[in-house]
């Protein structure tokens, strides 16, 4: 099944990303928690590892 979504909806769902608190989770693993813009009493979370380099990462690639 493909799903087509609006930017203007992805905009809405992460407008308060960069609003969101990091929390490391282990050496190398850490979430970014925030308040998507539809559901501003449930929080996304993001799961995210840090590379042999130090950056951050989305923890996984969703299927294109």
């Amino acid at each position: 099944m493909i799903v087509h979504i609006q930017e203007e909806e992805v905009y809405a769902y992460f407008r308060h990303f960069n609003e969101g608190v990091f929390h490391q989770t282990g050496k190398f693993e850490g979430t970014v928690e925030f308040e998507a813009a539809e559901k501003r009493d449930v929080p996304s979370i993001f799961n995210l590892i840090q590379n042999e380099n130090g950056i951050w990462q989305v923890a996984f690639m969703p299927i294109q």
